[in-house]
């Protein structure tokens, strides 16, 4: 039988969330695949990437920006990167 790569995807990421809250000390320990395998019951498990997600800071960005025109005050222009 045939796992589905969204269910893959799924169970990855649900099995790496509780290993790095309950298992890992050091988060630049790379045997996390070791680890992964056998919780999946896969022979190869999928290379596991990390992406920096910056929604929060955008958030607050936004919300910082809209309570200062709510309160009158101005809003500065942000320099280009």
């Amino acid at each position: 039988m045939r796992i589905r790569p969204e269910k893959v995807a799924h169970l990855m990421r649900r099995e790496v969330a509780e290993i790095l809250q309950q298992k890992l000390r050091d988060p630049r320990v790379s045997a996390m695949r070791h680890e992964l395998g056998p919780r999946l019951g896969l022979r190869e498990v999928p290379e596991v990437r990390f992406v920096h997600d910056d929604s929060l800071e955008r958030g607050a960005r936004v919300e910082d920006l809209l309570k200062r025109l709510h309160d009158g005050r101005p809003v500065e222009d942000e320099e280009p990167e």
